[in-house]
């Protein structure tokens, strides 16, 4: 499944084939996400527009401070039309509000703008914790989000403070779990955003969050976990995949994975390396296309190019 759904964003982005990028019928029709989840839109926006922005401040540590806020109330909403639209509107001009420049009123008065617009400021990707309390359900989704927002303000130093001093990558995606929204899933996309940058003192390799997808994915290929379904057990599975992938490749005759480094595209043995991200999220995708397969449980989006010519950053 990586592999050929690896080699459609390489047909289709690189080598600019038209489609049908694959004769897969399901992944020709269906929408999955990339192997790597750095070519994915909203990432892609993401690594552009904050991790590899150049900011006015030359403090190191605020710079630093800039983009863990930044990723946290961007990965609330997953969406960078909004963020393009606050950019075009913003008294500031930012995409996303800076930690001193940002303003409650303001920051909501732009969300609600662009719902009355455009329709809905998030995508079904990447729900946060919905309101619990009855008060927060009067509020709106949009509303909602945005209350969040502003208790991540106040307490960001707290947060910055206690990232500064842990010591392991779950520590500090437990303590993300602290702040009502946010949930394990989001947690872990905070983190995996925060891996793409220069200082951040965890990798990608020192955590990973398995979801209810990917233990799925890992049950079709080792059925035993249905029998003991104990967290580690995933883990060591998924480690196992990740350790061994290069071997996996040659062993079924997968050559040439695929990947864009700078310039030029090159081989996926000499680019980027698949870590556990990777492989838990591919486990993920894996599962939804074995349900489509056997039209079982809830069925894909069907794939519906933006434009004809959508590109990405390398």
């Amino acid at each position: 499944w990586m592999y050929e759904r690896q080699n459609i964003w390489y047909r289709r982005f690189v080598a600019k084939k038209e489609r049908p990028w694959t004769k897969d019928k399901i992944l020709n029709e269906y929408k999955f996400t990339n192997c790597y989840r750095e070519l994915d839109s909203n990432t892609q926006w993401l690594i552009k527009n904050l991790i590899d922005k150049e900011f006015g401040s030359t403090i190191e540590e605020r710079r630093q401070q800039e983009i863990l806020w930044g990723i946290i109330v961007f990965r609330y909403f997953n969406k960078s039309e909004l963020f393009d639209f606050m950019l075009k509107s913003s008294r500031f001009k930012e995409a996303i509000p800076s930690l001193n420049n940002y303003s409650e009123e303001y920051f909501n008065k732009k969300v609600l703008e662009y719902k009355e617009k455009y329709g809905r400021v998030f995508t079904n990707a990447y729900m946060i914790n919905p309101p619990k309390k009855k008060e927060d359900r009067k509020l709106g989704l949009e509303l909602f989000y945005c209350k969040h927002i502003k208790n991540l303000h106040n307490e960001f130093i707290l947060l910055w403070d206690f990232y500064k001093k842990c010591e392991t990558a779950k520590e500090f995606c437990d303590y993300l779990t602290r702040f009502e929204c946010i949930a394990g899933f989001i947690a872990y996309e905070i983190y995996c955003d925060l891996t793409y940058t220069d200082w951040f003192k965890f990798k990608d390799n020192d955590f990973v969050n398995v979801g209810p997808g990917a233990k799925f994915g890992l049950e079709l290929l080792f059925p035993s976990l249905f029998i003991n379904r104990k967290l580690e057990r995933y883990e060591k599975r998924l480690g196992y995949l990740m350790e061994n992938t290069d071997r996996f490749f040659e062993l079924f005759g997968f050559e040439n994975f695929k990947y864009y480094n700078k310039k030029d595209p090159v081989d996926y043995y000499n680019g980027k390396h698949l870590g556990l991200r990777s492989i838990e999220h591919s486990l993920c995708e894996y599962s939804k296309y074995f349900k489509v397969k056997l039209h079982v449980g809830k069925q894909r989006l069907k794939f519906e190019p933006k434009t004809k010519n959508d590109i990405f950053i390398n």
